[in-house]
Formats: structure tokens, C-alpha cells, sequence
């Protein structure tokens, strides 16, 4: 990289996001039953019982458990929400060429061309729209993605997809966050387990880390992104802290 692209990166953070999904385990047979019962015999408890199960303890735990459940949902909606607008506003202040054009970069070693704004826009609402489309099924396939192209060469188009997905969003408030989902998250992956608040933590992550993308992208051409764009909210929260 040249001195040149390298001072123009200086203090720019870019803050990877990492999904860890949890791992299915096989029980043996407890002592005393039979090989016939075994794990296929807790399976078959566990799609006996199901969602009905969550709605027997959501009974005998009452109004308050109903309530912490709602407040968890809406807490990581509110904070997927307010990072698509931030990315709105910011799309809304770009001219249409720092939007929709890639970057290029020409080192000693090699010519790189580097993911657009619009792109990068593209590519992370493509996981809200999953997202928000598998909630009915309870099956999120984050390989699904529509991809499309307008978002990426379309301001207007781009700040569009972003309302509709807040719009999306604001609507989750009537499901209970810790409703069982399916998710597949890349293809020849298997499906595995998750829960509708979880999705959504997971998705406001994959926001940042795009989002700081986008920044690094108009740091080398010298145009300055808000500060707290690409930039996670415990982080954000943490120096506010210390800077009391």
C-alpha cells in the first residue's frame, strides 16, 4: 500500500463481526433405559413439546416474563433501527458517484478494486430482508438474498430499501424474541437453531461491520463519515464512559 493510502487510513477502525452458532449435542442413553430411547427418544420429546412447551412456561411465569421478553425484542429492533438510519443519513448526504462507484487502489504488488458504498448498502440490507421474510416460516435462509443491482447504483433506491426495512422492523414488537428459528446461514451449511432476538443481534453486527466498510472506503477518497458510523454501540457506550 502506498504512504499515501496508508496516512489517509490512519484511525480509521474496522470492527469484525463474528457469529457463533450454538452446536447441536448427541446424549447416550441414560443408565437403566433402553438403546431404543436414547437421543432419538429426547428428539422426539423435544418435537412433541416445541413451541407449546415455551408456551406453558410463558403461562406459569406470567405477565413479567412476557414483558422482559418484549423488552429484549425491542431493544435489539431499536438498535438494528437506529444503525440503518444512520446509514440513511449518509447515503443521503453523498454525491451519487461516491455512492455508486467502486474504489480502486494501485500498490507495488497489485490493482485492487474495492466493494462501493452502494454495494456494501446493498449487501447488508439483503440480510434484513432475510431476516424479516423468514419470521412467518420461522426459517431464515441468509443465502436468499435478492441482490438488487439498483440498490447499489440508486441512492434514491438504497435510502428506499432502508425505509421499508425499518418499517419491517417496527412491526417485529408483536413476536416474542426468544421464538425458536431455523437459520442457514451460508450455502451447504446446515440449518441450526437460533431465536428471533439473537437474529437480530446477529444482523446489527454483520450493519457495523459494513458500515465501517463504507467508512474506510470514503476515508481514502477524503470524504469524512459521521463518527460513530462502523463503529459498535458497546464501543460507542464505552467511551462515552470513559470520557465522563
Amino acid at each position: 500500500m502506498s504512504s499515501s493510502l496508508r496516512s489517509s487510513t490512519q484511525g480509521i477502525h474496522r470492527r469484525d463481526s463474528t457469529r457463533t452458532f450454538p452446536r447441536s449435542r448427541a446424549r447416550a442413553a441414560e443408565p437403566g433405559r433402553s438403546d431404543e430411547l436414547g437421543p432419538a427418544a429426547d428428539a422426539g420429546r423435544s418435537d412433541e413439546l416445541g413451541p407449546a412447551a415455551d408456551a406453558g412456561r410463558s403461562d406459569e411465569l406470567g405477565p413479567a416474563a412476557d414483558a422482559g421478553r418484549s423488552d429484549e425484542l425491542g431493544r435489539a429492533a431499536d438498535a438494528l433501527i437506529e444503525l440503518l438510519r444512520r446509514g440513511r443519513d449518509l447515503l443521503e448526504s453523498l454525491p451519487d458517484d461516491d455512492y455508486a462507484a467502486p474504489l480502486e487502489t494501485t500498490t507495488q504488488a497489485t490493482d485492487a478494486t474495492w466493494a462501493s458504498p452502494g454495494a456494501h448498502t446493498r449487501h447488508l440490507l439483503d440480510f434484513v430482508d432475510c431476516l424479516l421474510s423468514g419470521i412467518d416460516a420461522r426459517r431464515i435462509d441468509y443465502t436468499a438474498r435478492k441482490r438488487r443491482p439498483e440498490v447499489e447504483t440508486s441512492r434514491d433506491a438504497g435510502s428506499g430499501r432502508i425505509e421499508r426495512a425499518i418499517a419491517g422492523l417496527e412491526r417485529l414488537r408483536e413476536h416474542d424474541g426468544r421464538m425458536p428459528i431455523e437459520v442457514r446461514p451460508e450455502s451447504g451449511q446446515d440449518w441450526t437453531r437460533s431465536t428471533l432476538s439473537r437474529e437480530l443481534q446477529f444482523v446489527s453486527h454483520h450493519v457495523v461491520h459494513h458500515h465501517a466498510l463504507i467508512r474506510l472506503t470514503l476515508a481514502v477518497r477524503g470524504v469524512e463519515a459521521p463518527p460513530e458510523l462502523g463503529i459498535a454501540p458497546s464501543t460507542l457506550a464505552h467511551r462515552a464512559e470513559q470520557a465522563r
